[in-house]
Order: C-alpha cells, then sequence, then structure tokens
C-alpha cells in the first residue's frame, strides 16, 4: 500500500516539552473536544515518548504513555487507560478501559498486536453480573492493504 518504508524518524536536536491545553476542538466530522489536557513530549535521539497525564473527552477520563525508537526496528509501546461513565438506564455507570498496542513499525510486514479491556470500575452502581464488559485482541499490520489480520 505504502511505496516509502518508515525506517527512522530522528530529530536534529533533542527536545523536551511539557504543555496544558485547556480545550481542544475539532470540527470533525466528526467533532471531537478535549478537556483539561496535559501532556509531555520527549526526544533524547534515540526514542521519543508521549506522556499523556490527563485528557478529558466526552463522559471519560484518560491516560496514556506512547514509546518508539527512533531508528529501526521502530520499536512502538502503547499503554493507555482511563475510565468513562455511560449511562445504564436511570444510573451513571463507571467503566475502565486498559489498551496496550505493540510492536515494531520498520518492515512491509510489520505486526502490531492491540488488546484492550473495558470492565466495571470498582464501587460500581451496577451489580457486576450485568455491567457491560470487553476484551479485545487483533494483529495489525499497519503497512498492508488489509490492515486488520484477526
Amino acid at each position: 500500500m505504502f511505496d516509502v518504508l518508515l525506517l527512522e524518524l530522528v530529530l536534529p536536536l533533542q527536545v523536551d516539552i511539557a504543555w496544558e491545553v485547556d480545550r481542544l476542538r475539532w470540527a470533525g466530522p466528526p467533532a471531537l473536544e478535549v478537556q483539561g489536557l496535559r501532556a509531555q513530549y520527549v526526544h533524547d535521539g534515540t526514542q521519543h515518548l508521549l506522556r499523556i497525564a490527563q485528557a478529558r473527552i466526552a463522559q471519560g477520563q484518560y491516560q496514556a504513555e506512547v514509546r518508539l525508537q527512533a531508528r529501526a526496528p521502530m520499536a512502538l509501546a502503547l499503554e493507555a487507560r482511563g475510565r468513562v461513565t455511560v449511562p445504564v438506564g436511570a444510573v451513571a455507570m463507571p467503566l475502565d478501559f486498559h489498551g496496550t498496542l505493540q510492536g515494531a513499525l520498520a518492515a512491509r510486514d510489520a505486526t502490531l498486536q492491540l488488546a484492550a479491556q473495558l470492565q466495571p470500575a470498582p464501587g460500581g452502581a451496577i451489580a457486576a453480573a450485568v455491567a457491560p464488559r470487553a476484551q479485545v485482541t487483533a494483529s495489525l499490520q499497519p503497512w498492508a492493504r488489509q490492515p486488520v489480520l484477526q
């Protein structure tokens, strides 16, 4: 699908930037608004690191950390977690989310492993037996025409 293979993403300087954004709006479609964004980006010549300490999106609060090697094999490691509140009947139910994405990008057949879980937050008002849950795993090939393998 792609004619050029990404083998490195090296900046000519070292960077360490922390920032806060009160509100970030994407007009869309679909529209998206992020509030209370606190993050840090670091590039030390060998890797890129993005830490999102806080981001509020819709009824959720999220954190994430992404590491990417600057040179081949360009190992990628992403971990995200958060809590979202969803309506279940007349009750607001908090759900916890955790997800990871790992693999190396510097190959035409690069394969990334995705894993994510969604489960009721401790102390929720809805019985655990009826609360929504989800567990997802997938193998992704970002440079392929059909990037989802399974």
